[in-house]
């Protein structure tokens, strides 16, 4: 009867070894590189935008076109203020260089689908073509403001 009541002890802590040891799964943090706050303000017209507005920083490496590619990105708040997401809510971006891409389009709530075109004409659109360019080291990155114009 011990022997049989030591096994099965011995039996449900192998179990919950295997269980805890196989809980990685979505939301580990294992490859995930560290990240830094990078934030911001964007006006447009010297005004802030009346609706959100969609920022992703691309890698300014060599391999930054690969789909596996890290790509921070957020959306304004309706102060125009912003903090870039990696991997959760506002925790930034992985050290490196950046471009910085905007774009302004309604986008519905619920379906996440982009309701209309880029109201600023795909100027701040293409990050072989953006002028905002940033790095991120081991701290805070504050880009201050961004002053975009809509014509």
């Amino acid at each position: 009867m011990r022997q049989r009541r030591v096994a099965m002890v011995a039996l449900g802590m192998s179990m919950i070894a295997t269980l805890i040891s196989g809980c990685g799964g979505a939301n580990s943090t294992s490859g995930q590189k560290p990240t830094f706050k990078v934030v911001g303000l964007v006006t447009i017209d010297g005004d802030v935008p009346k609706s959100p507005l969609q920022i992703v920083c691309y890698p300014r490496e060599a391999n930054a076109d690969s789909s596996s590619a890290v790509r921070p990105s957020c959306t304004t708040k309706i102060d125009g203020s912003f903090a870039c997401t990696t991997y959760r809510d506002g925790d930034g971006a992985p050290a490196g260089d950046y471009s910085l891409v905007i774009t302004w389009q309604d986008v519905d709530q619920v379906t996440r689908k982009v309701k209309t075109k880029d109201k600023l004409n795909g100027r701040y659109s293409d990050p072989k073509k953006s002028e905002i360019h940033f790095t991120v080291t081991n701290k805070t990155v504050e880009l201050g403001t961004i002053e975009l114009t809509s014509n």
